[in-house]
């Protein structure tokens, strides 16, 4: 199972060549811990296992952030704008 500590801890070390797989890495954690953006890339049939490059990642909309709260984990936002 994925983890964000892990996750954050290899991003702050991240090498260029180890972009692409992270990313995919960091996809997989938000589809599988996210249930707004799981239900957006389910519904684009963009599962990780269909997911195999960068460019296959899918984005939110914006408006998604203005309507819904978009957050993964357990925590109290700093600020809203």
């Amino acid at each position: 199972m994925l983890e964000f500590n892990s996750l954050t801890n290899r991003i702050k070390t991240l090498q260029g060549h180890e972009f692409e797989s992270l990313a995919l890495e960091v996809f997989e954690l938000q589809f599988l811990s996210n249930e707004i953006y799981q239900e957006w890339c389910t519904s684009l049939g963009k599962t990780p296992k269909k997911v195999h490059r960068l460019e296959d990642i899918p984005f939110l909309p914006i408006e998604f952030f203005k309507s819904h709260s978009i957050k993964t984990g357990n925590w109290h936002a700093q600020a809203v704008f």
